[in-house]
């Protein structure tokens, strides 16, 4: 699976979207790159964060490469 730069920016913005939502708009920067800090063990600290990126990569890759940066 490999991404080209638009297709991993819209990934990232759809991330972040979602991640934000999440925590009904309220999630600060520094609670998100905690969720998504990769452990020497080489998991995120927050399982579902890893899970969550690799579902919104997948959906991406599926994407026209037009689409809106964000959620449809």
């Amino acid at each position: 699976m490999q991404l080209d730069e638009r297709q991993a920016f819209q990934a990232m913005t759809i991330f972040l979207e979602e991640f934000w939502k999440s925590f009904g708009g309220q999630a600060p920067i520094g609670q998100v790159l905690n969720e998504i800090e990769i452990e020497p063990d080489g998991r995120t600290h927050d399982p579902a964060a890893w899970e969550e990126w690799i579902r919104i990569v997948r959906g991406v890759i599926g994407r026209d490469e037009n689409a809106p940066l964000t959620r449809e």
